[in-house]
């Protein structure tokens, strides 16, 4: 329920709808004619302006613009969240409402010649939000992350990089880690050249003091800390549980369990910190159908997964008083170079085409498509945004359907 109440209208115009106490829908008319009138949006109890809207003309009534310049960052999220229902009509969704608005600087450390730092260069023509190229200007009210920041480890060609980019299109900036230092600095270069905010930080996730100096790195460039995605890992030896030699297990367990929630713990306190100040904060650790689907020669590598589950929910537990939401992703097949390259040992090995390869697992699959990594990545961003901020301790399965069990 909301109250929309006209303000600073014209006075010899009437306004159709002045004020209304129910949720508005599709065919409100906010205003006649072509006169320029503002609307509050209040809370329910009336105890709070949320946002002010700006409509012009009778015959469409649509919002052109959520001047939410004044209000604080929860205002102004829930001033959109209540547009967002709306295709079309007297409200426009808040994707397509665009607020003209300086983008804040992140720390006190803000220089204009960082291109870490400082927005994206002008553009001339809108973004296109899932597709590779310029990303949305950070003042387009499309960008459900601006002004956050992120870690992202493992960032590796896969999922990883796929996870910073889809982050970074949604207005976060990034920072990137794994062992790679070439590599990450490529992908630092492809999110800045696209308008994005990016800082690679090599890191062994397995080294204490590499992981307490990439959070320390964070913190003071940024200021702050809005989220962790958990992506880094190391893969199984494929060999069965009766022949393995456990040591291979446990290097397993070093990246994937160890090396995970050393990160998260050293992460927690501005994490917390900015769940106290913002509002929200958020944990996302990139799991495994193959925990649940249980496949052989895999042991070692899904009971990781399972171990980092069950923290999970731990955490979600335990920190859901401080506003820290903590949740998983959980890939099957991952489109990619990856799969890619499995699908050319498989033709090679077998003799078959890679189409016959592709369309064996597609075939398992019941929306007949391999998922692909940036669609998965959009999962992480979902988690990561105030759109889950009541979401914590949850799995999301991102399989096409392949695994639909509990």
């Amino acid at each position: 329920m909301v109250t929309v109440a006209a303000v600073g209208a014209v006075p010899s115009r009437r306004v159709l709808l002045a004020q209304r106490h129910r949720p508005l829908v599709d065919g409100d008319a906010l205003a006649r004619e072509d006169d320029r009138l503002r609307f509050a949006l209040l809370r329910p109890d009336r105890s709070a302006v949320l946002a002010v809207v700006v409509a012009v003309g009778a015959e469409s009534g649509r919002v052109l613009r959520v001047d939410d310049g004044c209000l604080d960052r929860g205002q102004a999220l829930a001033a959109r969240c209540l547009h967002s229902g709306y295709q079309h009509g007297s409200l426009r969704p808040a994707h397509l409402c665009h607020r003209h608005r300086p983008v804040p600087a992140l720390s006190a450390g803000h220089t204009d010649g960082d291109a870490r730092h400082s927005g994206p260069p002008a553009r001339t023509g809108p973004g296109r939000p899932g597709l590779r190229g310029s990303y949305p200007d950070r003042s387009d009210g499309r960008m459900l992350l601006s002004d956050k920041v992120v870690i992202v480890s493992g960032v590796g060609p896969g999922l990883g990089q796929a996870n910073a980019h889809a982050l970074a299109r949604e207005g976060a900036t990034v920072v990137l880690a794994a062992r790679n230092a070439d590599y990450l600095a490529q992908v630092e270069a492809e999110i800045v050249g696209r308008g994005g905010r990016a800082l690679a930080v090599p890191t062994n996730l397995v080294d204490p003091e590499q992981v307490g100096g990439l959070v320390e790195r964070t913190v003071s460039e940024y200021g702050r800390l809005d989220g962790l995605v958990n992506n880094a890992f190391r893969m199984d030896t494929f060999e069965s549980f009766e022949a393995v030699d456990l040591v291979k297990w446990r290097k397993i367990f070093e990246v994937n369990v160890w090396g995970a929630l050393g990160l998260t713990q050293l992460c927690l306190p501005h994490l917390k910190k900015a769940a106290a100040d913002h509002g929200d904060a958020s944990i996302v650790f990139i799991i495994s159908m193959s925990m649940r689907n249980i496949r052989p020669l895999e042991g070692g590598y899904s009971s990781s997964k399972a171990a980092v589950q069950t923290a999970a929910k731990t955490m979600a537990v335990e920190l859901g008083p401080a506003g820290v939401r903590v949740n998983c992703v959980a890939p099957g097949w991952i489109g990619g170079p990856n799969v890619e390259t499995f699908i050319g040992w498989e033709s090679e090995s077998r003799g078959i085409s890679r189409d016959d390869v592709r369309a064996e697992i597609e075939g398992r699959i019941p929306l007949r498509m391999i998922p692909p990594q940036d669609d998965i990545a959009n999962s992480v961003v979902f988690f990561v945004s105030h759109w889950s901020r009541v979401i914590t301790g949850q799995t999301l399965d991102v399989n096409g359907g392949e695994f639909l069990g509990a």
